[in-house]
């Protein structure tokens, strides 16, 4: 692939393409879980990421929990719209993403303890049906506060350190009701909070999807199929798989098993952008990535993700030429 091709249109289900295979998140992580305000080193950050051509600015993560409004609640707000209306005025495009996270690893069967999650409490026993619409009505409540905000969408995290892995894992989801057993029943939260988000809002704010690899207990063939089910039923606008800390360029076994895995063909007659995350330093890996058949690719703010902004702005540059000479 030349490199100018990573900036190639990425067709969307929700509002137009995006402009290059590149997003860029989480720029700003909150302290004490309040969005704080814009630095000078944040705002530098954006305008290298819309320079070098990055398509869409995760601006932020958001913590979700059981405390009603948000975190911060009024100036949250406010340096959140501050965040979207800067990202905007500088040619960007901007989400958020939601997560509930886990403070450490959890060793409850079900889900889980008052130590393990924010809010998630009941002594270590399984949290009920209440608890578990109260979970969802907060990622609604974030994402709304989002819409608010005038981001153009939302990014639920369902990584290994989210409580979307007690319900996914095998190991740890010792529940006997509808949320517990098959992998349908397992990932049926993370379907319905995505539901709930689809359904509430306009067709052009965006949902997308972080799902990570290494759920415990995990195989490729529950990740795949979890895959399936969003790319069939056209979930999310683009889904994002999570290699976490692990090189995706490596060797190891269980990553030449993922890595055939997303390389089967059926996978892409779907019309959902299927992207990955992880260890990605360079534009040379970026572009190898993409001829591997990742739809996009999504950067960290590493040093060495941010350190690759220079080269991706030089390919923006003469790409941009080249457009204005034909």
């Amino acid at each position: 692939m030349p490199k100018d091709d990573i900036f190639e249109p990425l067709p969307s289900t929700s509002g137009p393409p995006l402009q290059s295979r590149l997003i860029m998140a989480p720029l700003i992580y909150p302290k004490n879980n309040i969005c704080s305000e814009l630095s000078l080193h944040d705002e530098n950050v954006i305008r290298r990421c819309n320079a070098a051509g990055i398509a869409l600015l995760m601006a932020c993560l958001l913590h979700v929990d059981f405390q009603d409004g948000m975190e911060g609640g009024e100036t949250t707000f406010r340096n959140l719209q501050a965040t979207a209306k800067f990202i905007d005025k500088n040619g960007g495009q901007s989400i958020v993403q939601l997560h509930q996270k886990t403070l450490h690893p959890c060793t409850k069967p079900g889900i889980c303890s008052s130590t393990s999650y924010y809010g998630l409490a009941i002594n270590g026993n399984q949290i009920c049906f209440t608890e578990i619409q109260a979970l969802r009505d907060r990622f609604l409540e974030l994402a709304r506060q989002a819409h608010e905000a005038e981001f153009q969408g939302v990014e639920v995290n369902a990584t290994s350190d989210s409580v979307f892995a007690q319900f996914l894992s095998p190991i740890l989801n010792k529940r006997a009701d509808r949320y517990g057993g098959s992998l349908r029943n397992r990932s049926r939260l993370l379907f319905e909070i995505i539901t709930d988000l689809r359904s509430a809002f306009p067709s052009q704010f965006r949902v997308a999807l972080r799902l990570s690899i290494d759920w415990p207990g995990s195989s490729p063939r529950e990740v795949r199929e979890i895959t399936t089910w969003i790319m069939q039923d056209e979930a999310v606008d683009y889904l994002e798989i999570a290699f976490g800390s692990a090189d995706i360029t490596s060797e190891s076994s269980v990553l030449q098993n993922h890595a055939a895995l997303w390389a089967i063909e059926d996978i892409h007659l779907y019309s959902i952008p299927l992207g990955c995350s992880g260890q990605i330093s360079s534009v040379k890996h970026v572009v190898s990535l993409l001829d591997s058949g990742w739809d996009f690719v999504m950067l960290g703010e590493s040093r060495k993700s941010l350190g690759s902004l220079g080269s991706l702005q030089n390919i923006t540059t003469q790409h941009n030429h080249k457009l204005n000479e034909r």
